[in-house]
């Protein structure tokens, strides 16, 4: 069953009115023509290659993360077999303690961490 124009029309202006709320048709008009202007420039840079960059960017700040998780499990690692190892209280408190520090580390919200 194919739609007719006129009913597409009008249902596509009651779902703007709904979308619109209480605020004027004027004002409405201010914010889909903002949007429209942002698509268009977006759509004319990404063609210039102008997003190229930060997706390279992106790729690197990836890799950076992927390689500190890898060394994170490394010392994890070594970590477990030097608390294994060491007999006594040292032993408890690598235990305990690590998953913490390591935590703190790979965080910046405690200010000393390399992750994000």
């Amino acid at each position: 069953m194919a739609i007719r124009k006129s009913e597409l029309y009008t249902s596509l202006w009651t779902s703007c009115d709904e979308l619109r709320g209480g605020m004027d048709a004027s004002q409405y008009k201010d914010y889909v023509l903002f949007m429209l202007f942002i698509k268009y420039v977006s759509g004319k840079l990404a063609k210039r290659g102008a997003f190229s960059e930060l997706e390279r960017v992106n790729k690197q700040e990836a890799a950076v993360q992927d390689e500190l998780e890898r060394v994170s499990q490394t010392l994890t690692g070594r970590i477990r077999q030097l608390a294994s190892a060491t007999p006594g209280p040292c032993r408890n408190w690598w235990t305990r303690r690590w998953p913490r520090y390591r935590r703190g580390w790979m965080s910046t919200s405690s200010g000393w961490g390399l992750g994000s």
